[in-house]
């Protein structure tokens, strides 16, 4: 508020350079000259900003600051579309007096998301706008895709392995390993391995045998082996060469040894004995005595079943027959299961005793499964079957099941069943996708999938698209070395790129995969396109200073502007009023958001001035509607006296120097609060 004095105003009118007025005490009595004062008023006069304005003088809002930027700091625009494009440029101020639109157009790019695309960006009348209406954006199709990422090693397509739970036993024959030999009493496996020493212990005619050793597998002096043939015949040279003339040792149709001693002499605990081998051990015992003209035997052996043994032969693991009931030596195998969580058309084998093998058994097995592939169904070195399906889970096996027609208390479903070692499964799949760009800028969706060949490092590749058709380079094979860098990627069809026909034309793409590669448990693939499409949405927008002190001042920033839209920024941008200025579009700070009031067009205001402590009388200041900053600030100096100068600042200031004067307020009539107030401050930074 101005100070009120009880005094009586008179009121002053300038016309043309003539200030006419009076005293209170004396009309005539003239204005005395005092010493000189430099007054500022206490608020700078605003305009609304444009881009003429200079940079360095722009202020954001009615109590904002200068920004004040110096040569040298820097003005960024970034901005980010929809779809993460992201572009950036940026300029320095080469002079203090730069305006908006000087740097604008310096705006050089440092990241382009959009082929250097940079929306309109104004100020005026104070507002700032991006105006994108009516905006050529340039289109980026796609040219190039980059297949990158890592495929699994291990994907390829298995069948389902099966193994059968125990194992299927025969009469063991003299060419039978020894290691493979079982008890013919319960199946328990004799244990015997390379290496194993075979002694014979016990006593001919009363006195201890001290016989040479039989070693497992050693052939060096031709005495030892690896056949239950070639242990028969060391242990009958061992008894004839310990005294025992005449003594025969014959290997029997069950697999069991015969000592047939017809050598006159009394065989007491005979056997034959391996250190820490009790199966073998207890397999081979020959009775306490064998007296001359008599024999004894040891237990049967059994050995692992092969392929061509007759069936009804064969034992199963505890070393019981399998269980067949044959009428007129004929009867009836029936085969089911599930072959890709199906169940089969159950299969048949006419069983003809004596006749029929394991090996006709697995072909209806294989018939009955579809199994087409080389490895089948077998046994194995054990004796066990082998059951390996064709790739894919459409070819998965399970659920086994051999029983005998009409014999529902027969072992041969108990004795053939499975375990799975593997199921089956499919080839897996890798696949990625992303929006390509057409011609016309808009986008649609290109899929890769990647399917690996069996036993291969080898993988087929299939393009697709929801849109439009891929004419040429749909498929291909990726093949790698052995260290999972990529040896080629090739189209089936000879080309170099993928052509896609659309509504919107024809896209040629160029496919690069050279940083794809093979890896033994990783699996994870990646498109990455260039192009961009043409945009939506300004997702991002920001006009930035940076400042040398480091400072950053956000001049625009907001978000989610459509394109096509005008966006007007809700923030005024100001600057210093200059003396060129029109009074009609100052702006005060104590009037805001009002300028001043037009009154028969004509702006008046009323000034108050303090001399030395005394306040005088009021004055008007009257100027037509078409005005200047200037025009005011000389009509403000003729008021205030001869000798008085006014000027406007750099900042927007009004600085008055009048001699005596120590404050000063002007008001609009009517209105009590002062709309500019001047004081003696301290200079303008």
């Amino acid at each position: 508020m101005r100070p009120v004095r009880a005094i009586v105003f008179v009121s002053f009118l300038l016309v043309g350079d003539l200030l006419v007025g009076c005293s209170s005490d004396d009309p005539f009595a003239p204005i005395l000259p005092a010493p000189e004062s430099t007054l500022r008023s206490v608020e700078p006069l605003l305009q609304l900003a444009d881009m003429a304005t200079p940079v360095r003088n722009l202020q954001l809002g009615l109590d904002g600051q200068p920004i004040r930027l110096a040569v040298g700091d820097r003005i960024e625009l970034t901005m980010t579309l929809d779809g993460g494009h992201s572009s950036s440029w940026v300029a320095e101020l080469t002079q203090a007096t730069e305006s908006l639109d000087d740097v604008l157009a310096r705006l050089e790019p440092r990241r382009l998301g959009a082929a250097g695309w940079m929306p309109p960006v104004s100020v005026a009348n104070g507002r700032a706008t991006i105006d994108s209406r009516d905006t050529d954006i340039p289109v980026v199709p796609t040219q190039t895709v980059w297949v990158e990422g890592v495929l699994d090693s291990d994907s390829d397509a298995a069948g389902t392995s099966l193994i059968q739970t125990g194992g299927l036993l025969a009469d063991a024959l003299g060419s039978d390993d020894l290691s493979g030999l079982r008890s013919g009493s319960d199946g328990t496996a004799l244990g015997l391995s390379n290496g194993n020493v075979i002694a014979v212990l016990g006593s001919i005619g009363g006195s201890s045998i001290s016989s040479i050793q039989f070693v497992v597998g050693e052939t060096v002096d031709g005495a030892d082996g690896t056949t239950l043939e070639k242990l028969r015949a060391w242990f009958q040279a061992e008894l004839m060469n310990e005294g025992a003339a005449g003594v025969t040792v014959t290997l029997n149709a069950d697999g069991s040894m015969t000592v047939n001693n017809a050598s006159g002499a009394l065989l007491e605990d005979i056997q034959l004995q391996v250190g820490g081998r009790p199966a073998f051990n207890q397999a081979m015992l020959f009775g306490q005595q064998i007296p001359s003209g008599e024999t004894a035997s040891s237990t049967a052996l059994l050995s692992p079943a092969e392929n061509s043994d007759v069936l009804d032969t064969v034992f199963n693991g505890s070393a019981d027959r399998l269980d067949f009931r044959f009428v007129g030596g004929h009867t009836d195998i029936n085969i089911s299961g599930t072959r890709g969580g199906e169940a089969i058309t159950p299969g048949g084998l006419a069983v003809v005793q004596g006749v029929t093998t394991l090996d006709d058994l697995f072909s209806v097995m294989e018939s009955s499964f579809q199994v087409s592939n080389q490895v089948g169904i077998q046994l194995d070195a054990s004796g066990r079957i082998t059951v390996q399906g064709d790739e894919g889970l459409p070819s998965g096996i399970g659920n086994i099941s051999i029983t005998e027609a009409g014999n529902i208390n027969s072992n041969i479903t108990g004795s053939i069943d499975f375990s799975v070692l593997s199921p089956a499964r499919d080839a897996t799949e890798f696949a990625a996708a992303s929006l390509v760009v057409d011609p016309v800028g808009r986008t649609f969706p290109l899929q890769f999938s990647f399917e690996k060949r069996t036993g291969e490092n080898v993988w087929d590749w299939f393009a697709s698209v929801d849109e439009g058709t891929i004419t040429t380079g749909a498929a291909g094979i990726a093949s790698f070395n052995s260290d999972g860098s990529l040896a080629s990627f090739l189209m089936t069809d000879g080309g170099v790129s993928i052509t896609i026909a659309t509504d919107s034309g024809i896209s040629e793409i160029q496919i690069l995969a050279e940083n794809l590669q093979q890896v033994d448990g990783l699996g994870e693939i990646y498109l990455n396109p260039d192009g961009v499409p043409l945009p939506v949405r300004i997702e991002q927008f920001e006009l930035a200073a940076d400042r040398a002190d480091g400072e950053r001042i956000a001049l625009i920033q907001t978000s989610g502007i459509g394109i096509g839209e005008l966006w007007v920024g809700s923030t005024v941008w100001w600057a210093p009023a200059i003396s060129q200025t029109s009074l009609a579009s100052l702006r005060m700070p104590r009037t805001w958001p009002t300028g001043l009031e037009v009154l028969d067009d004509e702006f008046t205001l009323t000034m108050s001035v303090e001399r030395e402590g005394f306040v005088g009388p009021a004055r008007s200041i009257v100027q037509p509607a078409d005005a200047s900053l200037d025009d005011f600030v000389s009509a403000l100096a003729s008021a205030l006296g001869e000798t008085s100068t006014a000027t406007v600042l750099e900042n927007g200031s009004v600085q008055v120097e009048s001699p005596g004067v120590t404050a000063l307020w002007l008001w609009e009539p009517g209105d009590e609060e002062n709309i500019m107030e001047f004081r003696m401050l301290p200079p303008v930074q």
